[in-house]
């Protein structure tokens, strides 16, 4: 096989690769993909907050939800 004909079979591939793709996941099920993924970072964040306080404090449990870093 010669290697033009390799690099036209790789391309093909690649580009049906991404047609498939973008027919499985619309542009609103990305969007809900990267705000869950935002929101979980958020959730992350503000849970590590609250271990750091209460590695300070000795005591955990009393902190609320309004001690939330972000979001």
């Amino acid at each position: 096989m010669k290697t033009l004909q390799k690099f036209s079979i790789v391309l093909l591939a690649v580009l049906l690769t991404f047609v498939g793709f973008k027919l499985i996941a619309s542009p609103d099920m990305v969007q809900m993909i990267k705000i869950g993924n935002e929101a979980g970072f958020c959730r992350i964040s503000n849970h590590l907050a609250m271990k750091e306080k209460a590695s300070d404090a000795q005591d955990w449990i009393q902190f609320s939800n309004s001690d939330q870093v972000c979001c």
